[in-house]
Order: C-alpha cells, then sequence, then structure tokens
C-alpha cells in the first residue's frame, strides 16, 4: 500500500510539473503579442505627445501668410525672379527658354503684428526667431532692433499688412527669399522693357534679340529690379526698372 501511495505522489507530482510546463509555454507565447501591443501603444502616445507639441508651438509663433507663388505653378502670374544672359539660350527642342531664381517675401496680418511683444516668436524666412525687443515707429515694426543675426525690420504697406524691408533708411524694398529655380519658355511675343536708365527709359527688345544681342546687351536682372510677367506657362514680359 506505501508503494502504491508513493507511485501515485510521484505521478501526480510529475503530472503538476507537465501542467506548469505547459501553463508556462503557453504564458510566454502570449508575452510577446502583449508586450508589442504595450509598446504599440507607447509608441502611439509618444506621436500623439509629440504632434501635440508641434501644434502648440506653432500656435505660440506668429506666421507669415501663404506665399503668393507657387513655384511648381507659374503659369498665370507676375513674380519676381533674377537671371543672366548665360541664363538664357535654346534648349534642345529649340525653344527659347531662361533658367530663372524665383524670389518672394513674407507678409504678416496685420493684427499678429499689432499684438507681437517680447517673448513672442516669429517665423521669417522659414526660421524661427525669439522675439527680443520690440520697437514701433511710424510704420515700422523692428524687431530685435541691432541683432547681427535675428533683426527683423517689418514695414506696413498700404493694405495694412506687415513686410520685412532691407533697410528702413532708404526705400522700403522687401526682404526677399529665394523660392527656387526654374526654367520658363519664352512667348514669341515677347517684348523686354529697359527702364535700368533713368535717362532712356523703355528701352524694348524682343524675343529675338535676347539671343542675337546678348553680347552687347546686359539683360541682366535680379529680385529687386525684374519683374516677369507669365501667362499660360510662357514669359510674355520682362521690365527691369531702375535702382538707384
Amino acid at each position: 500500500m506505501k508503494s502504491k501511495t508513493v507511485k501515485a505522489m510521484i505521478l501526480a507530482g510529475v503530472m503538476t510539473a507537465v501542467l506548469a510546463g505547459c501553463g508556462s509555454r503557453e504564458n510566454n507565447q502570449n508575452a510577446p503579442a502583449t508586450e508589442s501591443k504595450a509598446t504599440q501603444k507607447v509608441e502611439e502616445k509618444r506621436q500623439e505627445d509629440t504632434q501635440n507639441k508641434a501644434s502648440e508651438e506653432a500656435a505660440d509663433q506668429i506666421q507669415p501668410k501663404d506665399v503668393a507663388v507657387d513655384i511648381n505653378d507659374l503659369n498665370d502670374c507676375t513674380i519676381h525672379a533674377g537671371f543672366e544672359n548665360k541664363d538664357i539660350y535654346l534648349n534642345d527642342d529649340g525653344a527659347l527658354v531662361i533658367d530663372l531664381t524665383v524670389y518672394d517675401y513674407d507678409i504678416y496680418d496685420a493684427e499678429d503684428i499689432s499684438d507681437l511683444k517680447e517673448g513672442d516668436k516669429i517665423v521669417s524666412a522659414g526660421r524661427t526667431v525669439a522675439v527680443q525687443s520690440v520697437k514701433r515707429t511710424g510704420d515700422y515694426v523692428l524687431i530685435n532692433e541691432g541683432s547681427d543675426s535675428d533683426e527683423i525690420d517689418l514695414v506696413r504697406d498700404r493694405d495694412g499688412e506687415y513686410y520685412p524691408v532691407v533697410d528702413t533708411t532708404t526705400d522700403p524694398f522687401p526682404d526677399y527669399t529665394e523660392m527656387g529655380q526654374v526654367t520658363v519658355p519664352v512667348d514669341q511675343d515677347f517684348e523686354y522693357h529697359d527702364n535700368s536708365d533713368p535717362a532712356n527709359q523703355d528701352v524694348i527688345y524682343y524675343a529675338g534679340d535676347l539671343l542675337g544681342e546678348s553680347g552687347s546687351v546686359d539683360f541682366k536682372c535680379n529680385e529687386y529690379n525684374g519683374q516677369i510677367r507669365i501667362e499660360n506657362g510662357k514669359i510674355v514680359e520682362i521690365t527691369r526698372n531702375y535702382m538707384p
């Protein structure tokens, strides 16, 4: 009887161990799935926190209005751009084209600028600048005056909006930002109006002159004096203005 009892006890112990082992294996198999779900939730929470933080930071920054120039959609518009004589050429298809460097400038809502104060942040030319000082004088708002890298000088236009200027001591030329480069064909009825010489205004050149006269006439423009009108995806007019 004792022997049978011992055998029964040993058998029960073995079965318990086996069952315990199965349970342990099942737990181990389930663990990665549970851990994976937990990791996924943590990652989702982290992404949500990051997005919320980015939204909060963006809300605390004064943003310029959307740019008026879409460099990928220059069909019917007037832009400021720069180019040199070497940028005027016939492409592989024999069409006259010009490689343009396109520029635009930031425009700010009047209410945003009127509320601007120290401690705010403003996005200018694609970078975020901490506002350390604000000085208002006439139509001008001088941000971080005297700073070599973070000074932003704004002027109010006729519509009441503000835009950055290069220098407040001269004519308020906009502080342009390069938007990129694009090659645009020249229309056959193109005209180039040259007003760069105050003593000889509105000298007109045509499409055929751009290459034929390239050796003797400098057609070069920059973002301040070069205004390009585009219709149906082609340059129909360039006006080069006088700059003192």
